[in-house]
């Protein structure tokens, strides 16, 4: 995947795949969870990221962890700080947070979860309470 646009008019998102574009709805849904318990776990995990930022606001990017700690160990603590989830994350739900941006608007920072140089994820993926 070289790019991904949201379009906010349509909720539509471009994925760019070496010169070809594929249009795929950003409703976020999964196959094995019912929507009520995917926004619930999004929702928890938005107060989870929120509760960990305030005591180490200064940022403008953060790098999302589940409690695992996977870290190739790249990028500085001091350069990009870690979030640590209190509980592992699927991987849609981890995308939502880097496609959305939601913190960006209201506290002015920027969430990933994978390292930039390295590409590894800094999450295992597999949540031990699905």
């Amino acid at each position: 995947v070289l790019g991904v646009a949201l379009n906010p008019a349509d909720g539509v998102a471009s994925y760019h795949i070496l010169g070809e574009r594929a249009h795929v709805p950003t409703v976020y849904t999964m196959a094995h969870l019912p929507s009520a318990e995917l926004a619930a776990r999004r929702q928890a995990a938005f107060q989870d990221i929120l509760r960990e930022w305030q005591p180490m606001q200064g940022s403008d990017l953060y790098a999302i962890q589940c409690p695992c700690r996977p870290d190739c160990g790249c990028i500085p603590l001091n350069e990009v700080p870690r979030i640590v989830l209190s509980s592992c994350m699927y991987v849609g739900e981890l995308d939502y947070f880097f496609v959305e941006q939601p913190f960006l608007a209201l506290y002015g920072f920027r969430i990933r979860w994978h390292c930039d140089e390295c590409e590894s994820e800094m999450a295992c993926k597999f949540p031990m309470n699905p």
